[in-house]
C-alpha cells in the first residue's frame, strides 16, 4: 500500500506516514497558542481594544496575561481603527523599549497584494527584532475586511485565508 498519493493538485498521506506536527507552543497558557487565530468579540464600547492591547503589552514584556504565563516575544499591532488611541494606551504602560511595532494601516486581508506587503513587512520585522513575533493583532478585523459583508461565509473565508497566508509566513506567532 503506497504511503503517499499524489492527485493533481493535493498531497494525501497514509496516517503512518504523516510528517511529524511540530511541539504545541502556547503563546498564552491555556488560551492561545503559535499558529492559532483568535478574535475578540463583543459589542461597541465593551473593551476589546483594552484587552489587546494587554495582551500584547504582556507578551511584549513576559509578564503574565489575566493570571496566565506568556511566552515573551515581539508583537505587531495593526491598529487599523483609532491608531493614535492604541498608541496611548501602549505607551501607558510605561515601557517603551518593549518590543511592539505599530502600524496605523488598514490592510485588505482578502487582498493578496495587501497580505503579501504585510508578509514582507513582518519579515523585516523578524530581522530586525531581537525576539521572534509572538503575536499579530488586528484591531479592528472589521476595518481590514473593506469592501467585505462580515455576515458573508464567502467573504469571510477570503479574509480568513489572507490571516492564515500570515500565521504561516510567521510560524512563531
Amino acid at each position: 500500500m503506497r504511503e503517499t498519493v499524489l492527485g493533481q493538485r493535493f498531497i494525501f498521506h497514509r496516517l503512518n506516514s504523516l510528517p511529524r506536527p511540530p511541539i504545541r507552543t502556547e503563546i498564552v497558557s491555556g488560551f492561545a497558542a503559535a499558529g492559532e487565530m483568535i478574535a475578540l468579540v463583543g459589542p461597541p464600547g465593551t473593551g476589546k481594544s483594552a484587552i489587546g492591547v494587554l495582551l500584547a503589552s504582556s507578551v511584549a514584556a513576559g509578564t503574565p496575561f489575566l493570571g496566565r504565563t506568556v511566552r515573551r516575544g515581539t508583537v505587531v499591532y495593526v491598529a487599523a481603527e483609532r491608531r493614535i488611541e492604541a498608541e496611548r494606551r501602549l505607551l501607558a504602560g510605561g515601557d517603551s523599549e518593549l518590543p511592539i511595532y505599530v502600524s496605523g494601516a488598514r490592510p485588505a486581508l482578502a487582498n493578496a497584494d495587501d497580505v503579501d506587503d504585510l508578509i514582507n513587512g513582518l519579515a523585516a520585522i523578524e530581522s530586525a527584532a531581537e525576539s521572534p513575533i509572538r503575536l499579530v493583532i488586528f484591531d479592528t478585523a472589521a476595518k481590514c475586511f473593506r469592501g467585505l459583508d462580515e455576515n458573508s461565509a464567502r467573504d469571510v473565508g477570503m479574509a480568513v485565508e489572507g490571516l492564515t497566508r500570515i500565521g504561516e509566513a510567521v510560524p512563531t506567532a
